[in-house]
């Protein structure tokens, strides 16, 4: 007889805890904000969707430049985790963290990174293209901007021959050098910058696209052939 009163006792306690965990409130997920939500806001940007094409192929030849010391494969995908577009400096500007995944390869130990596009007042030719050598691996071109800081980290690559000097005067740079965690695209009417991870915080945010923008303000007018 004792053991039919427990078990009831224990199969009335059972059915208890279950309604009790039924009538809890569910959790409410909430969606992560992005770091420049509040930078977004007080700017006027809007949130958005992915670059062009164009500029997504150049932000996969940074980062693999970079990251792989080679130029991306054809399979190489840019994803866009969050992205905002409006003005900085009186120009378009378009920023965004990004992602890079290659069917049939493992790109989990790399990175994404941040990314700031700003528009330049005038369309340039061919991308060049400013690459920090993370291992000391990557050659080094033969023109000097005479900036150490520069010249001993970044690797440049023009279409043309005096291209870059051109572009590249000592305070831009002095400027591009300033700072480690970062790459660059001057490709046609954009200036294109991805750092080498994603952003970490507002502040960042900002800061990055000041400087960004204000390096677009300072590139001389474009180099054009007679």
């Amino acid at each position: 007889m004792s053991y039919v009163v427990l078990a009831s006792v224990g199969g009335a306690l059972a059915i208890l805890v279950a309604v009790m965990l039924l009538r809890r409130p569910t959790r409410t997920v909430t969606a992560t904000r992005p770091p420049a939500a509040d930078l977004a806001f007080r700017r006027g940007w809007h949130a958005t969707g992915e670059p062009p094409p164009d500029v997504s192929r150049e932000v996969a030849w940074l980062w693999s430049a970079y990251h792989l010391e080679h130029t991306p494969a054809a399979h190489l995908q840019l994803f866009v985790t969050w992205s905002y577009a409006g003005l900085a400096g009186g120009l378009p500007v378009y920023v965004a963290d990004v992602s890079v995944a290659a069917e049939g390869t493992d790109l989990s130990r790399y990175p994404g990174g941040g990314l700031v596009v700003t528009q330049l007042p005038a369309p340039h030719g061919g991308p060049v293209r400013v690459i920090r050598r993370p291992s000391g691996l990557l050659p080094v071109g033969a023109w000097r901007t005479g900036v150490p800081a520069f010249d001993d980290w970044y690797r440049v690559d023009a279409p043309a021959p005096g291209t870059a000097p051109h572009l590249l005067d000592r305070p831009i740079a002095a400027a591009m050098a300033a700072r480690g965690d970062w790459n660059f695209s001057i490709h046609h009417n954009r200036l294109i910058c991805l750092l080498t991870a994603p952003f970490t915080a507002p502040a960042q945010i900002e800061s990055t696209v000041d400087t960004v923008s204000a390096l677009a303000g300072m590139l001389p007018r474009p180099l054009h052939r007679r």
